[in-house]
């Protein structure tokens, strides 16, 4: 979990004090609860088992006094979701909501289980993290870098994902990370050639060519201006880089 969610959560804090992942977002959510609520009144449940989530365990650890809550009295314990309640989607289902038709496409890549969804009486699709970071330049251009964060990034089928989408006539894309491109066919192109292009920067690392410190002080030369849009703090923008990076390590290393 974590980022805005409504209606009881506000800036991801609940009514109750409580924030959800101890990620990025969860960090922010956790720091915010802080200054608003103070310290012996915010707790984190971690929903996430996720390389990219637990790094920030330490440093959530450190802001707040009653540490992190994975299961228990205080987070509540997890129980099983009846089947009943699920709606199993599959590649090319529609779900008709009356007034708008949603189709669902199979969109695997940067986690085996992504989907997108096509809104065609709008001319949108919502790719979720299918497509990358929507980032942006200082003139304004857009930079899509890969989600290619371990564990379960695939190289080669993030590409195949990439190139289907290109073939769905629309011209508006929704990114979960973050905003509305217009006019996104012409941008594919360019999303795709980065993302090889972090692929063949991270071979450098599983040959030994180059070290991780080195490719990751290029890559951030190269695309620490377009993460900026996204990430201005620079221990974030390190943080979110060195995990893209080690999930394409992890990838070539398979």
């Amino acid at each position: 979990m974590g980022g805005r969610l409504a209606p009881e959560w506000v800036d991801g804090i609940n009514r109750n004090g409580w924030t959800a992942s101890p990620g990025i977002a969860g960090r922010n959510h956790a720091e915010y609860a802080l200054r608003e609520r103070g310290n012996d009144q915010v707790k984190v449940a971690c929903t996430q088992k996720h390389s990219l989530y637990l790094s920030q365990e330490d440093k959530l650890e450190k802001i707040l006094a009653s540490g992190l809550v994975f299961e228990g009295e205080l987070a509540g314990v997890m129980e099983p979701i009846s089947e009943q309640d699920f709606y199993i989607l599959e590649d090319g289902d529609t779900i008709d909501l009356d007034t708008v038709t949603i189709r669902v496409i199979n969109t695997p890549g940067h986690e085996r289980n992504h989907m997108a969804f096509e809104v065609p009486e709008s001319d949108f699709l919502f790719v979720g993290d299918a497509w990358g970071f929507l980032c942006g330049e200082n003139n304004g251009n857009p930079i899509i870098c890969p989600t290619s964060f371990p564990p379960e990034y695939r190289h080669n089928i993030y590409i195949s994902t990439l190139e289907k989408i290109s073939a769905i006539p629309v011209s508006k894309i929704g990114f979960a990370h973050f905003g509305i491109l217009k006019e996104a066919a012409g941008h594919l192109k360019n999303a795709i050639k980065t993302a090889n292009h972090f692929y063949s920067m991270a071979k450098q690392i599983s040959t030994g060519t180059q070290s991780l410190e080195e490719i990751t002080v290029k890559l951030m030369n190269e695309y620490g201006r377009a993460l900026n849009s996204l990430f201005p703090d620079h221990t974030k923008r390190n943080l979110v880089l060195g995990a893209m990076i080690q999930g394409l390590v992890f990838d070539l290393s398979r």
